[in-house]
């Protein structure tokens, strides 16, 4: 893409954005590109470290970040060792406490709207309460049934969401899963809410668990003989360090078993859009077709040109959802993940849960609003938070002005800077292996 063209595309978003000022935003492209200029700039710099049985996965710090202005990549890295290294030291090393209640009269209950409640455990008092604190049931009510076994149980937050499910509610699952089986054997069983797509999912990942679970409506009394063991709620809506990460990443080498010929044979690229399926941060109809082509040309310039680009949505061409298992194939044989943050990105956690060394990784570029956008969504809201301790390459780009909520743009010329570092030779790389501290056992 050349740059006249370029300047044409963002003319032309501004004639569909009237309330923007068009000299303003003409001038600050001409001021990104005076300092792009044509080279691959210095990106901020990821640290990794390798555990114990050879996986390459980040240490507490930040995503790469591709941007070239002055300042920004500082003002990234100083939000999130102020917001989150803190809270990142511990989870890594630590894992969330386990409590028993012995014989309780439960109930599981939505804690919010119904269309993305979270959900908790009572037991006559809040002890099992889960993330917003919401008055409990009657004490009084009368249970519906009886459930007789010693049971694991946990809480949870935006309920019926597929991308919470997958990096908020599984990880906490298998950690509860292990925990749970290691105590009882097996006669362990498991409460889980009959909630949304929960059943396919939980069937999808791990059939013969399915077997072990009693579904719950929620709002639904029960009274257990016997004992429930449950992840002692903390607080931190997003508990997903290293020590936790390793129970999922356990479970899915054991359920999902990753398969190297399949991925050698079938790796492609995966661009995830938002067109026609969201009406929040799409990517602009035309920088998409052109951010397309330069993915295309840059897997060729880097010896990519024998895979493919999987434009994903979540959608079919009838507008259906994807089904589990085409989703799954979809990601675990992606090579690099590219997009927009949202759910469907969520995916990339059916990746290789267990490559080994730094370069095996699988790529992932998510756009997310840089502080000039934190309107578009969050601040920096992207999935790092969420997959750091997933061994995945992990990029940012920041989306630009004018960027609005619904409508959104990224500079083409640091899509393909930021390409051109993910795909260059190995002198290239943007991570750096360090001693870790972290005991993730």
């Amino acid at each position: 893409m050349n740059k006249s063209t370029s300047v044409f595309l963002w003319i032309c978003a501004i004639a569909t954005l009237s309330f923007f000022d068009v000299d303003d935003v003409l001038d600050y492209y001409h001021r990104t590109l005076q300092n792009n200029g044509d080279t691959i700039t210095d990106p901020l710099i990821q640290r990794v470290f390798i555990s114990e049985d050879g996986v390459c996965l980040n240490k507490n710090t930040h995503a790469t970040v591709h941007d070239v202005r002055p300042g920004v990549k500082e003002v990234h890295a100083g939000w999130y060792d102020e917001k989150y290294r803190r809270n990142w030291n511990y989870e890594d090393a630590h894992l969330p406490k386990i409590r028993k209640i012995q014989n309780p009269t439960l109930v599981v209950w939505p804690t919010g709207s119904a269309a993305n409640s979270s959900i908790s455990l009572w037991a006559g008092t809040d002890i099992a309460n889960g993330f917003g604190q919401y008055a409990p049931p009657d004490p009084k009510a009368i249970p519906t049934r009886t459930l007789v076994g010693n049971y694991g149980f946990f809480t949870a937050w935006i309920l019926g969401n597929y991308g919470h499910y997958l990096h908020d509610h599984l990880p906490s699952l298998a950690y509860v899963r292990k925990t749970a089986m290691d105590d009882y054997g097996e006669d362990a069983r498991f409460i889980l809410p009959d909630y949304g797509r929960y059943k396919e999912m939980v069937n999808f990942t791990d059939p013969e668990f399915y077997k072990r679970v009693d579904w719950v409506p929620l709002g639904e009394v029960i009274k257990i003989e016997g004992e429930v063991t449950y992840m002692q709620p903390t607080g931190d809506l997003q508990y997903c360090g290293h020590a936790l990460m390793k129970y999922l990443r356990d479970w899915l080498v054991e359920a999902l078993p990753f398969d190297q010929h399949d991925f050698d044979t079938n790796k492609h690229v995966v661009f995830y859009s938002r067109n026609g399926t969201s009406r929040t941060r799409i990517l602009d109809h035309e920088q998409e077709k052109q951010a397309l082509a330069i993915i295309r040309a840059a897997m060729d310039r880097h010896g990519l040109g024998d895979q493919d680009i999987v434009v994903f949505s979540g959608h079919d061409k009838l507008g259906k959802l994807v089904p589990m298992d085409e989703q799954f194939h979809i990601f675990r044989r992606a090579s690099a993940i590219i997009g927009p943050h949202g759910s469907g990105m969520s995916n990339m956690i059916w990746t290789n849960p267990n490559p080994k060394g730094c370069e095996a990784r699988t790529k992932v570029l998510e756009f997310v609003p840089g502080a000039e956008v934190a309107h578009v969504h969050a601040m920096y809201g992207g999935y790092y938070r969420s997959f750091r301790s997933l061994p995945l390459d992990y990029h940012e780009l920041f989306y630009q002005v004018p960027s609005i909520d619904t409508h959104t743009f990224i500079n083409l010329m640091e899509l393909e800077n930021a390409l051109n570092v993910m795909w260059g030779p190995p002198g290239n790389q943007t991570f750096q292996v360090e001693e870790s501290s972290v005991s993730v056992y």
